[in-house]
């Protein structure tokens, strides 16, 4: 058997498919420390994102901040604004309702 002559595209191609599976394999990891009680992410971070920090991934299931604009703060202080507003003309110290008491 003599060798085989890989082009790049072959090359490249392998290697997303290791990533893939070094992926997969670390997400097995971390399921089985959850159910042996460990918490991976406890003093140390989980295998998944060393795998993924390692091969340049972006982390799994993380988003992006949301973030609110200065108009959409400046609105919504002002609606809570009209909300105590009301409240207050309305002889009420509070926005939420009696208090249910527990029964003994």
């Amino acid at each position: 058997m003599g060798l085989m002559k890989l082009d790049d595209a072959d090359v490249l191609a392998a290697i997303e498919g290791y990533k893939s599976r070094m992926v997969k394999i670390a997400l097995k990891m971390d399921e089985i420390e959850r159910r042996l009680g460990r918490n991976p992410s406890s003093g140390r971070k989980p295998a998944v994102s060393i795998v993924l920090q390692r091969l340049g991934v972006a982390t799994l299931g993380q988003k992006k901040p949301h973030k609110i604009s200065p108009e959409g703060r400046a609105r919504i202080a002002e609606a809570q604004r009209r909300r105590w507003k009301q409240a207050k003309a309305a002889g009420r110290k509070s926005l939420k309702g009696p208090r249910k008491r527990e029964a003994a």
